[in-house]
Order: structure tokens, then C-alpha cells, then sequence
């Protein structure tokens, strides 16, 4: 099989959905990802490149390892996957700026379902500036 493309993280997506009896919207319960966001990686309008952090979250939602999804979509080869940005290391927490940490104290007084909400606007957001990134870079 060839390198793994986004259209086939669409592509078998929509089959570990199928064959687990699994809708978006309990996927994104199970996997802390947005169901806008399950619906866009499931359509392929979210891009051509996704965060490990994105993968990981899929494969926790999916009740598997990041390492079997990722050999749904390339066979054993899982080392050409397109990963836009590599695993930040724990410790990366000495880098939060004063804003960073009270935004975080913030959050954790909020009932769940306004965190939902929180997290869904901010993947939106995200997903905005990655793509108009993604369309400069291609554009340069």
C-alpha cells in the first residue's frame, strides 16, 4: 500500500465507524474531539495534514492504539503518515506564560458542558488559521 493519505484517514474513518456501530456524535463523546471536527476529518475538508494529538485522540475514541489506527491506513508502514506537528514533550508545561496558566484555572471552574463548548470553539478557530496557513505555504 501506498504512502497514507488524508483520504484515507476519511476512508477508514467512515469504515471503523461502520464496523463498530459508532455515530459521530459518539465519537467525538468518546474521543474528546468535536463532532464538527469528526464530521470535517470524515469529508476530508479539514486538510491534508492532522495532529498526532488529533490521532491520538481518534484512536482513544475508536477503543484503539494510535499504532493499530495507523495501520488501518498504511498497512504495516505507518512512518509516512502526514503528522502536521510532533509530540510536545510533558514537560513543555515550564513554557506556559501567565496568561496561559490563568486561562487554564479558568477552565478547569467551568462545568463540563461549557468546557465542550470552549473546546469546540477552539478547534474551529484552530482549524481556521491551520488551513489558511496550510493555503500560504502552498500559495509560496
Amino acid at each position: 500500500m501506498g504512502k497514507p493519505t488524508y483520504e484515507n484517514l476519511s476512508e477508514v474513518l467512515s469504515k471503523l465507524l461502520s464496523e463498530k456501530n459508532i455515530q459521530q456524535q459518539e465519537l467525538a463523546k468518546q474521543s474528546g474531539l468535536t463532532k464538527a471536527t469528526i464530521s470535517r476529518l470524515i469529508s476530508g475538508s479539514r486538510g491534508k495534514r492532522t495532529s498526532f494529538e488529533t490521532l491520538s485522540k481518534l484512536a482513544r475514541g475508536l477503543n484503539m492504539s494510535v499504532d493499530e489506527l495507523l495501520s488501518r491506513l498504511n498497512g504495516d508502514d505507518t512512518s509516512s503518515f502526514i503528522v502536521s506537528e510532533p509530540l510536545k514533550p510533558y514537560n513543555d508545561i515550564d513554557s506556559l506564560t501567565g496568561r496561559e496558566w490563568k486561562l487554564i484555572k479558568e477552565f478547569r471552574e467551568l462545568p463540563e458542558e461549557r468546557k465542550i463548548k470552549i473546546e469546540a470553539r477552539i478547534e474551529a478557530e484552530y482549524d481556521i488559521v491551520m488551513e489558511a496557513k496550510q493555503a500560504r505555504s502552498k500559495n509560496a
